[in-house]
């Protein structure tokens, strides 16, 4: 995927008016990370990390996530229960 395909648009909670109180920003974005064995075939590993070309401003709409660090970038979480955010198909 080329990054110049994307924008990200963050803080914003209905798509359908612009006057919201969470200031909803759009940023750019520089890299896509994408998993290493996605394939365009079928729905299996469909999942990327998006770099941005600026920092993301925290706010009570805008909170980061936590990605892996240390002894947990090699344990394996099969079987434990996610929790998955966002839009689109979260099962199959």
């Amino acid at each position: 995927f080329a990054a110049r395909q994307f924008t990200v648009r963050l803080g914003d909670i209905d798509l359908e008016r612009d006057d919201e109180p969470s200031s909803p920003e759009t940023y750019t974005v520089k890299a896509v990370h994408a998993h290493n064995k996605f394939s365009r075939v079928g729905y299996y590993n469909d999942i990327a990390i998006l770099e941005l070309t600026r920092p993301v401003r925290k706010s009570p709409y805008v909170i980061p996530i936590c990605l892996p660090q240390g002894r947990y970038l090699k344990e394996a979480f099969a079987g434990a229960r996610p929790t998955v955010v966002g839009w689109g198909t979260t099962y199959y």
